[in-house]
């Protein structure tokens, strides 16, 4: 019986060597967490991103028996708190929970600190919350194809407000410009609030804002809500039909949480994040308090998650460079 090879003895011993990688990351998901995690929101207490990390970080320390805690991290537009993680060991106890706002980042002429392909990873979808179109009743319009209309035939077109130069509001704007062709005003707003107070009161046109904030208005007649901007109508507005329904093809804007962890975190530990969330986000308490902020559960793993924020990286690169926008 003729002896293996130098070369055939150097790939057994690589293959076992993978093997025994990943058993032992197998057993270091089965065990974990044997510590702490920590969930770090990269804005201030209060907002939807955080209530949401903090009834992930609570369920998950019912469930997993140790401390799940949420570390609020706000400055830099965010970036603070991203490449605080992105820097942090890939080890499975440091995530941080992001929006669209990476990815808008990573779309823009100044980049961040960190690289959001090499130093982070994807780890779980949470949720996703469409934009509705709210217009206000003296605009003259009551479907987006009227709106469009009208648009076009005022001088100047109608006035949209948004939440701020660069915003998701802002960029959901400038998309269906691209898409349709509108004539608009953009009217930014320091923050959305002060835009819905605007557009309740006539002096701006039409708002894209989330339907926890549009629909109360809706319902008292005070707002049109014309159309929801994801591919599926949503369950915070079942009524209300989408922009691909209302005649704007290819069009989906959707505001998206989800979680990231530094690069190099083991594949199984992932995933076991993302099984484990999403039987936090199928809870009836949890799914309910979600469905009054207006959140779609859209629980989403890590190679999927990867693949989508790849996605959304494209189609606001795309926008901002065609519409020539600069941002500070």
């Amino acid at each position: 019986m003729s002896l293996p090879t130098p070369a055939a003895l150097l790939r057994t011993l690589c293959l076992a060597s993978l093997c025994t990688l990943g058993l032992t990351h197998a057993a270091s998901a089965q065990q974990y967490p044997t510590k702490p995690v920590r969930i770090v929101v990269p804005y201030t207490p209060g907002g939807g991103i955080d209530v949401l990390a903090r009834l992930v970080s609570a369920k998950l320390t019912e469930m997993w028996g140790q401390s799940v805690y949420v570390e609020n991290r706000p400055g830099a537009g965010a970036n603070l708190g991203v490449d605080l993680v992105a820097k942090s060991a890939p080890d499975g106890y440091s995530f941080v929970i992001v929006s669209n706002t990476v990815a808008l980042a990573a779309s823009s002429a100044s980049k961040p600190s960190y690289d959001l392909f090499k130093d982070l990873t994807a780890a779980a979808l949470a949720t996703r919350a469409p934009f509705v179109l709210g217009v206000n009743p003296k605009a003259g319009a009551t479907t987006v194809k009227g709106l469009l209309d009208v648009a076009k035939n005022r001088p100047g077109g109608l006035n949209f407000a948004s939440a701020g130069q660069g915003t998701t509001t802002h960029l959901a704007i400038e998309l269906l410009k691209r898409r349709t062709g509108m004539p608009a005003l953009h009217v930014p707003y320091k923050g959305s609030g002060p835009a819905m107070t605007d557009l309740l009161d006539g002096r701006v046109d039409a708002l894209f804002a989330t339907a926890a904030a549009i629909m109360p208005y809706a319902r008292d007649n005070r707002l049109l809500a014309l159309a929801v901007t994801g591919k599926t109508r949503s369950p915070s507005a079942p009524g209300v039909p989408t922009m691909i329904e209302a005649g704007v093809s290819n069009f989906e804007v959707v505001v998206w949480f989800g979680f990231l962890a530094p690069a190099g975190t083991p594949s199984a530990i992932l995933h076991k994040f993302h099984a484990d969330m999403s039987k936090v986000l199928a809870m009836p308490d949890v799914a309910e308090k979600l469905k009054g902020q207006g959140q779609d559960v859209a629980a989403m793993g890590p190679e999927d998650f990867g693949v989508f924020l790849r996605e959304e990286v494209t189609t606001w690169a795309d926008v901002v460079r065609q519409a020539n926008l600069k941002f500070d």
